[in-house]
């Protein structure tokens, strides 16, 4: 459960593997499947392509301009579906990934990083 009050910024992501991130709220830790965060496909138990594109923004360290070989359109509905699952899961108000201020790319609001 988040913390009450809790906010995007408060939140910090970092992958264990391809299949587990940790996920620190301000004192409470947790790791968490890409299943238990509800980024499965349906039909093949895999992670979904939200999932994959959480890894890909982890490599970016949470951002994403349109230069980046994976800010393509196809991903924009991607990002949307991973900001609504992300917001059903942890219940937080806002956008955990939005547009840059220059409009030239996405960022993740809260920290994100790859695994070590």
């Amino acid at each position: 459960p988040t913390p009450t009050g809790s906010r995007w910024s408060d939140v910090e992501m970092r992958f264990s593997d391809t299949e587990k991130i940790s996920v620190t709220i301000r004192d409470q830790r947790q790791v968490l499947t890409y299943s238990q965060l509800g980024l499965v496909d349906s039909r093949s138990g895999k992670p979904s392509k939200q999932w994959e594109l959480l890894l890909k923004f982890a490599r970016e360290h949470g951002m994403m301009t349109w230069l980046s070989p994976d800010a393509c359109r196809k991903n924009r509905k991607q990002r949307e579906l991973l900001n609504k699952s992300l917001q059903q899961f942890f219940d937080i108000e806002g956008e955990p990934i939005e547009l840059t201020d220059d409009r030239k790319g996405w960022r993740c609001v809260f920290k994100l990083r790859p695994q070590d």
